[in-house]
Order: structure tokens, then C-alpha cells, then sequence
């Protein structure tokens, strides 16, 4: 199968580079279709059209491309290859799991604008049961609101015995804006559900590297585990515009103020249950033969935020206040938290050349009383096609509340960590949209970890980190090549058992066949990260820790083989994933224990409708 779709590939690229023609731009049912989200919406960013042959396409699960890892079986817990404690919110961080990419959330599904009904349909089909569905309908009422909502299922089997994962997630949306849109409101209601089992890692190395037991026969640490998790979540906001100051011709000024409100409520439940003691997760003597490993959480929050947003030609200017109530714990025992948390961001053009924009947050009072937050950036462009920038990044955070304590049945973490400190600084230069380089360095103070998997620690001391990131996109006529390095070295590779080299590239041949009808991509994926420590999974706690074995992590190659084609509005995409699986090795571990899935063919098709 594998040689036959690598020659079929080469075949395709010789025979349709020579039909292609120079893509154009044709208008498509998605030039109906604008999608913002509200911080973009209040600050009037332009919201951007939705075309049809974008890597949303191509890039059907959400890693490699993004520097991510799971465990290898979509839906399983991911962790990122790039350090990235610069991007913390500040307040409550629970950090109980990490299936948030596969989740709806309002920080990723935004709102609609549309002019005619859109409904469109999904499908993904792929190798070990791998099925995917999804639905999303948006349509207005009236000229001043509209309503929607998106529905999506998706489970996989897995190579690996006791790997299924099951998600569902289902999100209910809408607006409204008054006649003279001085008002807008928007509101949503999120929920989603997972279920996936757990097999904490193959026990024998050698008959996954010699490659001479099949998948599902080699024998795993949990037989009988599960993880089971519900969220719900409820989210709205609102603005008022007080004063709209059109342009006036003599002086060429626009002002615009607006009061506005966030509210959201967050319900996450979680039960992580195992009825056979017979893996390393159990401690030992404490638990007796038969006896039930559970751990259970329980955690409701509470946003609610007040701000005034001010902005004109040369000046914007956002203040808020906001407050945070928090309920966590076991079904049996739980504690009541709060904050409040006070933040300011401001952008402004100096000598209408040097753009710097600024946003700092600090907890008042509180759970995380003392926690802030400081990001300055800079952009001066040099020419219209070059321009340098510039950030730094302070952050002074308690550690997720997951590292402090933790409850669980024969098993409980009490710790009291110092707070985490960032300094980070960078600066790098952007040619056009084709070329993005950035360099910097940081230290990061008391940085805590998981060192096994019950167990954290704290490094209490300045640890040193240094990074380069190169990002191009390059487009010759048919040709695109998209590419991402990152270099990044620690000084302690304990805190941050990352790789120091990771890449991921894209090429593909685009144009139109057949009179203009069908638009084409046809290209490959590599993805390489170095050789690197990495990280194990406890999934009683459902954390990361550090891989405890001998072996690296790394250096393998990931190859992908893609072909996606729009007609209309209609999509239909296939891909190849790690088609060079027995050609480059077998060693493609992606966390102690826990292989990179084996070639797999996933085929899909999107279908939208105006009405």
C-alpha cells in the first residue's frame, strides 16, 4: 500500500504540473461567510473571509504542524515541543488534563457574520476505525442577529491495546446587533465530553522495535483503566459604544469609546478509574489486591469582567476589572477560591512610525494575589516590505494548582511551591508575509515539574533558555514551501527536556485543472525533532513527567503525503501519515512508553450550502 501511493504520488506531481494553472481568485459560497472573535470584534479588526482550500484542509489533527505530540492515537493528551510559559493566563490555572485542543472553547470557536444560511457538513474516515463527523449551521433570523450552532464526533481505536479514545463536542452561538450598532451581543454554550482508555504504554520495547508482534498483541501496563471527563461552559459578552467619532476632513481623527462585560461560567468533572492493580501507578503496598485506583475532580469558575475600550488613529487604550470564583475539588471534599485580577493594554504609533503595543495584569487579592504579567512589543518598519520587533516578557505566576495538590484514593500531594518567574526578551525581523525570524533568550526561575508520576519538584534556581525560530512561506507560481525551525537549548534539561532542533515543513503543487473547475494541492509533510529526553504520562494524575528511561525521544523523520481538491464549495481530501514507517526505523517513540501511531490513510470530504 505504502509503495503504491508513493509512486502514485510521483506520478500525480509529473502528469498535473504540467495541466496546472496559475491559481486565481474565484469567489466561492464563503464569500458569505466572515468568522472574528470578540476581543478582534471589539478593537474592529477586520474579520477575515473563509476560503475553501486552506490547511484546515490538509491538516485534519491538530499536531506536528503546531510543534505538538500526543501519545499516538488522536484524542490522547498532547504536550508541546516548544517551551512556552511566556503564554500563561494569569489567575487560576488548574491544568487538570491536556485534551484542550480537543475541545470547544471560547478561545477557539469564534462567532459568524453571514449573509445567506450556511450549513456544512464534515467527514473524516481513516485506518483503526478512525472516523470523524461534524455539522455547523449559521443563519440569520433578521438584519441584527443570527444563530448557529456546531456539532462534532470523533473516536479512534488504535494500533495499541486499550487505546480507543471517544470525543464529543457540541457548541450553540449567537449574536445581535442594534440597529444603529452602538449595542452588540454576543452569547454561547459549550460542551464537551471525552472518553478515552488507558493503557499507560507498551511493557516490551523489544517486540515493538524488533517489529515482530502485532500492534495489539504487545502487552500494555493498564488493563482495565479509563479517563472520563465532562465541561461545560457558558459564555457572553457585550458592548456598548457611548461616543462614535467620525472622520473629520480637517483634522483626519476617528475616536470611538466602548463599555463592555465578559461573563463566563466553567463546570469540568473528571474520573480517572482502574479495577486491576497490576501497573507501575499503583504504590505499592498501599493498595491491597483488588481494591479500586480512582481519582476524581470537581471544578466550577467563574469570570465575570468590566472594561472600557477607548481607541482613535493614533491611540487604543483597554482597562478591566475582573473577578474570579472558583469551587474545586473531589465529590467529597472541595475548596472555595477567588481572585481579582486588574489588567491594562494600550497601543499607541509613535512619530506615526514605531508601533508598540503593552498589556499588563496583576492578581490584587486572592488565590493567586501577587501573580502579574508584562508584555511589551515593538514593530518599526524600515521599508514597506521590512520591519524589526521586538518583545519582553515578565511573568511572576503560582504554579497550576495540579503541582500543589492533588487528591486521589491511597494517593494525596500537598505541596506549597514558590511562584515561577519569566524574563523573557526577543527581537527578530519580517520580510513581506514571506519570511519571519525572531531570536531570543530568558531565565526562568523556580520552575516546577513532575520528576515521576506522583511526584513534583521545584529547581529554585534561574534556569537559562535561548531560542531561534525561522518561518517562511514561499510561493513560486504552482510551487509553496512552508516551512518552521526552531532552535532551543535549556540549561536544564531536567526542567525543560525538550529538543533542541524541531522542523516542520510543507510542500505542494496548487493550481487549477480541468478548465478551471477544480482546484488542486498535492504535496508532503516532513516533520524532525532531535534527539531529546522527552517526557512519560501518568494517566492517574493525568500529567507529564519526566521520561525516567535510558532511551531518547527523537530523531525520526515524519513523512506525510497529502492531496486535497475543492470544487465549489465542495472539498475532499486524503492523506498518507508517516508513510516512511519501515523505511526510517521503528524507533518513533513520542513519550516513555508510548509509540507514534504506524502508517495510517485517513480520506475526507467537506460539503457546504448556502440557502
Amino acid at each position: 500500500m505504502k509503495q503504491f501511493l508513493i509512486l502514485a504520488f510521483i506520478f500525480l506531481s509529473i502528469v498535473l504540473n504540467a495541466q496546472f494553472v496559475a491559481p486565481e481568485h474565484k469567489d466561492s459560497v464563503y464569500s458569505n461567510l466572515k468568522v472574528y472573535y470578540q476581543q478582534e470584534f471589539l478593537n474592529n479588526n477586520s474579520t477575515e473571509f473563509i476560503d475553501t482550500i486552506t490547511n484546515s484542509v490538509i491538516n485534519t489533527h491538530p499536531y506536528f504542524n503546531n510543534f505538538q505530540v500526543n501519545l499516538g492515537n488522536i484524542g490522547t493528551p498532547q504536550y508541546s515541543l516548544e517551551f512556552q510559559k511566556n503564554i500563561q493566563t494569569i489567575g487560576f490555572v488548574g491544568n487538570f488534563d491536556h485534551l484542550n485542543n480537543f475541545r470547544f472553547s471560547p478561545l477557539n470557536s469564534p462567532q459568524y457574520k453571514v449573509n445567506k444560511a450556511l450549513t456544512e457538513f464534515s467527514y473524516l474516515n481513516g485506518t483503526q476505525e478512525e472516523e470523524r463527523f461534524s455539522v455547523i449551521h449559521v443563519q440569520n433570523l433578521d438584519s441584527n442577529k443570527n444563530i448557529g450552532f456546531k456539532y462534532q464526533s470523533q473516536n479512534s481505536l488504535g494500533f495499541y491495546d486499550r487505546q480507543r479514545t471517544q470525543i464529543r463536542n457540541f457548541y450553540l452561538f449567537g449574536n445581535y446587533h442594534s440597529k444603529n450598532e452602538k449595542y452588540y451581543l454576543d452569547g454561547a454554550f459549550y460542551f464537551n465530553r471525552t472518553n478515552i482508555l488507558e493503557n499507560g504504554g507498551i511493557t516490551a520495547d523489544s517486540l515493538f522495535l524488533n517489529n515482530t508482534f502485532s500492534r495489539n498483541l504487545i502487552p500494555v501496563f493498564h488493563t482495565n483503566a479509563s479517563n472520563k471527563s465532562e465541561q461545560r461552559e457558558y459564555h457572553f459578552n457585550h458592548y456598548y459604544t457611548f461616543f462614535d467619532g467620525a472622520k473629520d476632513s480637517s483634522t483626519i481623527k476617528n475616536h470611538e469609546l466602548k463599555a463592555y462585560q465578559t461573563f463566563n461560567f466553567y463546570q469540568f468533572n473528571s474520573l480517572f478509574t482502574d479495577l486491576n492493580t497490576d501497573s507501575i501507578y499503583y504504590l505499592g503496598s498501599t493498595i491491597s489486591e483488588g481494591t479500586e485506583l480512582w481519582s476524581k475532580w470537581n471544578y466550577e469558575k467563574i469570570d465575570n469582567k468590566f472594561g472600557i475600550d477607548f481607541s482613535s488613529n493614533t491611540l487604543k487604550l483597554n482597562g478591566f476589572l475582573q473577578q474570579q470564583f472558583i469551587e474545586i475539588g473531589t465529590y467529597n471534599e472541595s475548596r472555595t477560591l477567588q481572585n481579582q485580577i486588574v489588567g491594562v493594554n494600550g497601543e499607541v504609533n509613535l512619530f506615526k512610525i514605531l508601533k508598540i503595543d503593552s498589556k499588563y495584569e496583576q492578581v490584587l487579592a486572592g488565590y493567586n494575589g501577587g501573580d502579574g504579567k508584562l508584555i511589551l512589543n515593538g514593530y518599526l518598519p524600515l521599508t514597506n516590505q521590512i520591519g524589526l520587533n521586538f518583545s519582553y516578557n515578565t511573568l511572576v505566576a503560582r504554579v497550576p494548582f495540579v503541582f500543589n495538590t492533588f487528591y486521589a484514593n491511597q494517593l494525596e500531594i500537598q505541596n506549597n511551591f514558590q511562584k515561577e518567574k519569566l524574563n523573557q526578551i526577543t527581537g527578530g525581523i519580517k520580510i513581506r508575509d514571506v519570511i519571519d525570524f525572531e531570536i531570543g533568550s530568558g531565565l526562568f526561575n523556580n520552575g516546577v515539574y513532575f520528576d515521576s508520576p506522583f511526584s513534583a519538584t521545584q529547581s529554585n534556581t534561574n534556569d537559562e533558555f535561548f531560542f531561534a525560530q525561522f518561518k517562511g512561506d514561499f510561493q513560486m507560481k504552482r510551487l509553496v514551501w512552508q516551512t518552521k525551525l526552531k532552535y532551543q537549548t535549556f540549561a536544564n534539561a531536567n526542567l525543560f527536556p525538550l529538543p533542541n532542533f524541531v522542523l516542520f515543513n510543507r510542500f505542494y503543487l496548487r493550481g487549477w485543472i480541468f478548465d478551471h473547475h477544480l482546484h488542486f494541492n498535492l504535496g508532503f509533510d516532513v516533520f524532525y525533532a532531535s534527539k531529546y529526553k522527552g517526557y512519560g504520562f501518568s494517566p492517574l494524575t493525568r500529567q507529564f513527567f519526566l521520561n525516567s528511561s535510558g532511551a531518547n525521544l527523537g530523531n525520526y523523520p515524519f513523512v506525510d503525503l497529502f492531496a486535497a481538491a475543492k470544487v465549489k464549495s465542495a472539498r475532499f481530501y486524503i492523506k498518507a501519515c508517516h508513510i516512511n514507517q519501515g523505511f526510517t526505523g521503528n524507533n518513533f517513540y513520542v513519550a516513555q512508553n508510548y509509540p507514534f501511531h504506524d502508517f495510517s490513510l485517513r480520506l475526507g470530504f467537506s460539503w457546504a450550502f448556502l440557502n
